[in-house]
């Protein structure tokens, strides 16, 4: 995660809050971390890397792949905050 967690942390060491951000962090990873094992146990025969190499060959493959990883992490990030919500 980096500087910017880091950062966010520092900035809500004083705050109550921090607690509840962190907590909702470790849920939402753990939730993703879990969808990948499912995925994993339940579709073993998809390789995705054969997938990524296939959309540099086009301007098209390349804009559904795109989208495709836009929109997982426009879910975490909608999961997240909606978790996190008072």
């Amino acid at each position: 995660m980096g500087l910017p967690f880091l950062l966010g942390i520092a900035i809500l060491w004083n705050d109550s809050s921090w607690k509840v951000v962190l907590w909702g962090i470790g849920v939402v990873s753990i939730a993703a971390a879990m969808a990948h094992l499912f995925r994993r146990i339940f579709f073993p025969y998809l390789d995705f890397r054969k997938y990524a190499e296939a959309s540099l060959q086009g301007n098209i493959a390349a804009g559904i792949t795109l989208l495709a990883v836009s929109g997982v992490l426009c879910t975490l990030i909608y999961v997240f905050a909606t978790f996190v919500r008072p």
